[in-house]
């Protein structure tokens, strides 16, 4: 059935965000564990958040950008736990760091949440108070090449030889680390964008079982990926140099399509969201550099993760549970909300249980956009609840 429907750099605060650095040491090794107080986003463990618009988004690396007045109860608290966590890359140079963010109250499921390409997890932010003030926990890692992962390695944009298997594989090992920690808890994992592709393929991967699937900014049905890029150019320049940086061309190529829609004076990222105050910060974020170069062995891995998430083994092989997929009716990734639509159909066939939520007239990043950000948490957040068999909560 179809139903219808990241955080600074060191040294800086988020503005309303009051954050205790007293450190309660770590945990059975595993990291840095810090407690952590963010306002709430006027939820509770006990209810859905408010939805409607007031939600500020939240800057990236420091900033709020304003929608509206808040809302009412945004100044409450939402307590957490940070534990911070490293481990080494499947790529055996990279050393990835990732984030488990733990409620006060005892938790009810862990969300995995994968961030897209050129981004960082910390951009999520916002959603991670969200899912947190409703009792779950949430784990994310930044993928090597991204964020903070690269900032610390120094290298941007390439993930080694084999990139889609090292990072489908870095999620398997955050999956696993997560496993351990809360062994019990019901397991939902959510991506955005590549992350979407990524998820698709982790569920996918010996040893995973997770009890929902949530796909924001879902990558299908891309012209560029699967008509217009000359893959047979791009696999010659990874035997030539895969550490290189992919041509412009080759680049180019991946994102055609993506300026259509757009009219005669859009930026070179305006497909992210139709709000400027997103698509400003989404340039400025020193953690994102999404205009870095990407090696050729990193867009073809783009490519090859792409084609798994979309191949028929994807449908044939994902385990029966829930799926729920978010996109914007004038988002090029997801093929204007077309591809949306065709895998929730293929996954109906295949006796799913799928949510599809299309909100008109947005773009990329649904749960940035400020007229729909809060209606799409509450929606992931009911899903989450659902999942793990608390339809009641």
């Amino acid at each position: 059935m179809i139903r219808a429907g990241r955080g600074p750099p060191p040294g800086v605060t988020l503005p309303g965000r009051r954050v205790r650095t007293r450190s309660r040491g770590s945990r059975d090794g595993l990291g840095a564990y810090l407690p952590l107080s963010a306002p709430a986003t006027g939820s509770s463990a006990s209810g859905r958040r408010r939805s409607g618009a007031g939600h500020p988004v939240v800057g990236r690396y420091g900033r709020v950008i304003p929608s509206s007045s808040p809302p009412e109860g945004h100044d409450e608290e939402v307590s957490m736990a940070l534990r911070e966590l490293e481990f080494t890359s499947h790529n055996g140079t990279d050393t990835i760091q990732a984030w488990v963010y733990e409620p006060a109250v005892t938790p009810v499921a862990v969300v995995q949440l994968i961030h897209g390409l050129g981004e960082h997890s910390r951009r999520y932010l916002h959603m991670t108070a969200a899912l947190v003030d409703e009792g779950f926990v949430v784990v994310a890692d930044d993928h090597a090449g991204h964020g903070r992962t690269a900032m610390q390695s120094g290298t941007w944009g390439d993930a080694g030889d084999e990139s889609a298997t090292v990072i489908v594989q870095d999620e398997v090992t955050l999956y696993r680390k997560a496993k351990e920690l809360f062994p019990d808890l019901p397991y939902v994992v959510f991506g955005h964008s590549l992350g979407s592709m990524i998820a698709r393929a982790l569920v996918l991967q010996p040893g995973v079982e997770v009890d929902g699937l949530a796909l924001g900014g879902i990558a299908v049905g891309m012209r560029g990926v699967e008509s217009t890029l000359d893959r047979e150019a791009l696999k010659a320049a990874v035997a030539a140099d895969g550490s290189a940086p992919a041509a412009d061309a080759l680049v180019g190529q991946l994102f055609d399509g993506f300026y259509d829609r757009l009219g005669p004076d859009f930026g070179p990222t305006d497909w992210v969201a139709r709000n400027a105050d997103v698509v400003r910060d989404h340039g400025r974020d020193p953690f994102n550099n999404f205009g870095a170069p990407l090696s050729n062995r990193f867009l073809q891995g783009f490519v090859d993760v792409y084609d798994q998430a979309n191949g028929d083994d994807f449908f044939d092989r994902l385990p029966q549970v829930p799926v729920a997929i978010f996109a914007g009716a004038e988002d090029p990734v997801t093929n204007y909300g077309e591809g949306a639509r065709e895998v929730a159909r293929r996954l109906e066939e295949k006796g799913h249980d799928v949510e599809l939520h299309i909100y008109p007239d947005v773009r990329h990043e649904v749960h940035n956009e400020p007229e729909t950000r809060a209606e799409m948490e509450n929606s992931l957040i009911e899903f989450v609840h659902r999942a793990a068999g608390r339809d009641d909560a």
